[in-house]
Parts: C-alpha cells; sequence; structure tokens
C-alpha cells in the first residue's frame, strides 16, 4: 500500500509540472498571437499607404504623359497640310502610340491595387491578333532597329485570326516577351 501512495505523489506532482508547462506554453501562446495581431496591422497599414502611393502616383505621371499625346496629337492634326514630312508624322505616330501604351501601363499599376483586393476585372472582347501583334512589333521597331535585330511574321493561315480576351494584357504579355527576345539577342 506503500508504493500506491508513492506512485500517487509521483503522479500528483508530474500533474502540477504539466499543468504549469501547459501555463507557459498559453501564455507564449497568446504573446505570439498579439505579435502576429500586431504584424498583421502593419501589413494592412503597409498595403493601404502603397494603394494610396499608387493612387498619387499614377496620378502624378498621368498629367505629364496626357499633355505629350494632347500635344502630339495637335501636331499631327496640324502637319496634316503637308506642313510635315512623312518621316516626321511617322516618328510622331510613334510618340503617339507609345505614350499611349506608356498609359495604358500606368492603368495597369493601378490595376495591381485592384489585383490585390479581388476587383481586377478582364475586359474580354474579340479583336485581330495580327493586328495587335503587327501593334507590338511597330511599337517594338526601335529597339530592333538599335540592335539590327531583323524579324519577320509567319503566317500560316490567310484568315483573320479573331481573339475574345483581353487585348490590353495580351499586348503587354507579348511586349514583355518580345521586349525581353529582343534584349538577350546579340
Amino acid at each position: 500500500s506503500g508504493k500506491v501512495i508513492d506512485d500517487l505523489i509521483i503522479n500528483e506532482d508530474e500533474v502540477k509540472k504539466l499543468a504549469e508547462s501547459f501555463r507557459k506554453m498559453e501564455l507564449a501562446i497568446g504573446e505570439r498571437t498579439k505579435l502576429l495581431e500586431a504584424s498583421n496591422r502593419q501589413l494592412d497599414e503597409s498595403n493601404r499607404a502603397k494603394g494610396i502611393y499608387l493612387t498619387n502616383m499614377s496620378h502624378e505621371l498621368r498629367t505629364p504623359l496626357n499633355a505629350i499625346i494632347g500635344f502630339t496629337e495637335v501636331l499631327l492634326k496640324t502637319g496634316k497640310d503637308n506642313s510635315l514630312s512623312d518621316y516626321k508624322k511617322d516618328r510622331l505616330n510613334r510618340i503617339l502610340k507609345s505614350g499611349k501604351h506608356l498609359l495604358k501601363l500606368i492603368n495597369s499599376l493601378l490595376d495591381l491595387s485592384k489585383i490585390e483586393s479581388g476587383q481586377m476585372e478582364i475586359e474580354k472582347k474579340d479583336f485581330q491578333i495580327i493586328i495587335l501583334l503587327k501593334d507590338v512589333i511597330e511599337w517594338l521597331e526601335p529597339l530592333f532597329t538599335e540592335k539590327s535585330i531583323k524579324y519577320e511574321i509567319l503566317l500560316e493561315t490567310k484568315e483573320q485570326l479573331i481573339v475574345y480576351s483581353d487585348a490590353a494584357k495580351i499586348r503587354q504579355i507579348l511586349i514583355n516577351i518580345i521586349g525581353n527576345a529582343i534584349k538577350f539577342t546579340e
């Protein structure tokens, strides 16, 4: 019977130690939870600040860019009386296209905030992929010329290839892919 009492005393001590360990773990979990909550608040504040920054910067970038686009359009309209050479008209058209493309990229920065908040919308509509591809190639033409790279668009069909998707996002993807191909081609 003495052995049974000794075992009970040992078991009671073990239970006390176990209970103390659980209390310490609860305190540690509580402290970590508080740290995680504080970290989440900081992350939320950081994301809000980033959204505000993107909105402000895109506005600041759009203002001069809209002026560049507007003045280029005015120059092209006033140059219709043949006071501009074909070369200058071509260059102005390239400035106009590049400016409009840059404006779309700036708008894409705002899309990043929309993606993060789950509000991103894809504008799907029919478009001719070859026209979009030719537009991308024309926009990248100065890069091809600068590196003396020759290119060729090969089509295996005479049919118009109509795609139902977001043309602006496809354009951006093609510019990135082809732009990188130019960049890394010697």
